[in-house]
């Protein structure tokens, strides 16, 4: 009896073909692989060994349950019944592998059906994700300690990316009247004042624009209240990256009663003036002898006019000869 198998040796030769194709992607794969039956390893890759610490030998015909922390085993039991029960089961996990050193190692598990020699059996990627978490965790420790500081402070501030924002303080809370939740996905842009708007054109999308480019500003800007007083804030910007993002932080200060202290100041300092010039009197003020300022008789007796006075040194000052009195 004859019969042409000539399909089946190109199949099974097709077949020897692509498993031995896929075991050199195996061997040389950058990822954590592991390929098992129900949970009893049947190969590995060298990255997996290496996140276990351990060698193919030591792996291959064990159960996976032996390469996890003993905490994780009835998760890792539950995920591998899972996968029995519905072979086309694809997920990403978390679990913790258990280092041949004795060391956890954090792993994020993605897995799926793969046939090989002509059986169907799963198989799991494996990424060691324990800088990655730590990293995170050390951001959340940073993330705590800002907070803390940021709402110890007077000043306002105010993080967002490309205008949306993203946190914010309780001064900034209490600058604007408005909650947390409240400041928290607003745009930059719904802040600003009005005459800033008007006085630059500005829109929405130009300042999306000026944030994704490099610069940074600083300033002084008033916001007007409904009751008619002006609020004077000095503001700064700063940029920072963070998770690969481009971010934000603006903090601003309250400096109104500066402002109207300096008003204050400059109205007091014209009413010396006045009354400085209407005297008769040479009246000078001056630091460690240099002169800051000096009354209209004072320049007349020294001719000397007022641009001349400011930084002159009152040891060179002297009378003229047809003004010196014996």
């Amino acid at each position: 009896m004859l019969r042409d198998i000539t399909k089946d040796i190109d199949t099974r030769k097709k077949l020897q073909d692509s498993n031995e194709k896929y075991r050199t992607i195996l061997r040389g794969s950058k990822e954590g692989i592991v390929i098992h039956d129900n949970g009893i390893v049947r190969e590995v890759s060298q990255k997996f060994c290496e996140i276990v610490g351990r060698t193919a030998d030591e792996i291959v015909g064990k159960s996976l349950t032996n390469l996890v922390v003993p905490e994780e085993i009835p998760k890792i039991i539950r995920f591998l019944k899972e996968n029995e029960l519905n072979p086309d089961n694809i997920r990403a996990d978390y679990s913790k592998a258990l280092h041949k050193s004795g060391k956890t190692v954090d792993v994020e598990i993605w897995g799926n059906k793969i046939e090989l020699d002509g059986k169907i059996y799963r198989y799991a990627l494996i990424r060691d994700i324990t800088s990655e978490k730590e990293t995170l965790k050390n951001l959340e420790e940073s993330r705590s300690r800002y907070k803390r500081l940021a709402e110890i402070t007077d000043e306002i501030i105010i993080l967002h990316e490309n205008g949306i924002i993203i946190e914010v303080n309780q001064a900034a809370c209490a600058h604007y009247n408005l909650p947390e939740e409240k400041l928290i996905g607003m745009n930059t842009y719904d802040l600003t004042p009005d005459y800033l708007i008007k006085e630059n054109n500005l829109t929405k999308e130009i300042l999306e624009e000026i944030y994704k480019s490099d610069q940074i500003h600083s300033g002084i800007f008033i916001k007007s209240y409904m009751n008619g007083k002006d609020i004077y804030c000095q503001y700064k910007e700063q940029i920072f990256y963070l998770d690969g993002k481009k971010l934000r932080y603006v903090i601003m200060r309250d400096i109104t009663s500066l402002h109207e202290a300096q008003l204050e100041l400059e109205e007091n300092r014209n009413k010396y003036k006045l009354f400085a010039d209407v005297t008769n009197e040479a009246i000078s003020i001056h630091k460690a002898g240099i002169l800051k300022e000096a009354n209209r008789a004072y320049c007349e007796m020294f001719q000397l006019t007022e641009e001349e006075i400011s930084g002159y040194n009152a040891a060179n000052v002297s009378l003229p000869q047809d003004r010196i009195v014996f």
